[in-house]
C-alpha cells in the first residue's frame, strides 16, 4: 500500500480531522489495512517539529498520537508566546488545552 499523501495543516486537530476521513475512505476497500501502519503514517504527516516528540513516545494507537502531537503543539505556542509579548491569548489558550489533554492522559479516559 501506498503512503498516505496527507501533510498536516494549521493545528493537529485539523491534520487528525482530515486523516480520519482518509482512513475512513481507505477502509471502505481495503479493511486489512493495519493500526502499526496508520500510526506510522500519522506520524510521517505531522509537522518536523511535532514527529520525533510524538516517534520517541512509540504510540500504540493513532488517538494517543495524536494527543501527543497536540501536547507538543501546546508546548511550541507557549514557548513561543514566552519569547513574544504581542500575543497574550495565544498563552493561555495553549495552556488550557495541554492542561485538559494531560488532565485526559492522567485519567486513563484518552484510549478508552
Amino acid at each position: 500500500m501506498e503512503e498516505i499523501p496527507l501533510v498536516e495543516g494549521d493545528t493537529v486537530a485539523e491534520y487528525k480531522a482530515a486523516f480520519e476521513q482518509l482512513v475512513y475512505s481507505i477502509r471502505l476497500y481495503d479493511k486489512t489495512i493495519s493500526e502499526p501502519f496508520l500510526i506510522s503514517q500519522f506520524i510521517l504527516g505531522l509537522k518536523e517539529e511535532l514527529r520525533a516528540a510524538v516517534e520517541i513516545q512509540l504510540p500504540d494507537t493513532v488517538t494517543r498520537a495524536a494527543t501527543l502531537a497536540a501536547i507538543q503543539e501546546g508546548l511550541l505556542l507557549r514557548r513561543r508566546h514566552l519569547t513574544s509579548f504581542h500575543r497574550p491569548n495565544t498563552l493561555q489558550w495553549a495552556n488550557l488545552i495541554l492542561l485538559h489533554l494531560l488532565q485526559l492522559v492522567n485519567s486513563g479516559k484518552l484510549d478508552n
